[in-house]
């Protein structure tokens, strides 16, 4: 499944920084997500309860517009009910 995403790095203009995919802890169990980008972030996986490195350098652009390619892989049995996935970013600057 495909993901647009758009940064906005305005407060952190001029600085450099590293920019980490969030997937908070979430009560599903066995949940693997991978993606793959256009270049501008970094690919990866990562389970509910991480935090992963997706952009470490300088900050010299306000936005940044990117796609994921997501691959969710979860056992459906034990999954009883739909669940959502959320996931978010976190920057920390120097």
């Amino acid at each position: 499944m495909g993901v647009a995403v758009r940064l906005t790095f305005e407060p952190w203009l001029n600085r450099s920084g590293r920019v980490f995919l969030v997937v908070p802890e979430q009560g599903t169990p066995s949940v693997r997500v991978s993606w793959r980008t256009q270049g501008r972030l970094l690919p990866g996986e990562i389970s509910p309860g991480q935090r992963v490195l997706v952009y470490e350098g300088p900050i010299s652009v306000p936005f940044l517009d990117e796609t994921l390619a997501l691959k969710i892989q979860a056992d459906g049995r034990q999954l009883p009910e739909m669940r959502s996935l959320a996931f978010h970013f976190e920057i920390d600057t120097d």
